[in-house]
């Protein structure tokens, strides 16, 4: 993950408000959901099988746009949220956007999930291997 807080270049980029807008997309979904940043980290954290862990602090700071996801974290949150990335970045629906969206989706899934599992694998090469 970037910390953009302590970037001085961050509040002339212009993708800051889509950012921004990522957050709070992030915090609505979760509330539509029911779900406190504990809760949402609990769900995201036995998704995961222990590859990975995400705190309540770490979702806070994507809500207030301090940080943002990696991609491959990005596309979990979708799923765990229930929601397709393109809604979480807040894309305009539309037909040819809707199959693009998943094809990509399809395609970030499998690489997501590759990733998380490559995680959760001791690495090779080191004592007793």
């Amino acid at each position: 993950m970037t910390n953009l807080a302590h970037d001085p270049a961050w509040a002339k980029l212009p993708t800051a408000p889509l950012v921004t807008s990522f957050g709070g997309r992030v915090r609505d979904r979760r509330n539509a959901l029911g779900l406190s940043l504990e809760a949402l980290a609990r769900r995201m954290n036995r998704a995961a099988r222990g590859a990975v862990h995400f705190s309540p602090a770490t979702i806070r700071s994507w809500e207030a746009a301090e940080r943002v996801p990696a991609l491959a974290t990005t596309l979990f949150l979708a799923q765990v949220l229930n929601i397709t990335v393109a809604e979480l970045l807040g894309e305009e629906p539309t037909d040819r956007g809707d199959r693009l969206a998943e094809e990509v989706q399809k395609v970030l899934t499998g690489y997501a999930s590759r990733r998380l599992a490559d995680l959760g694998r001791p690495e090779r090469g080191g004592v007793g291997a």
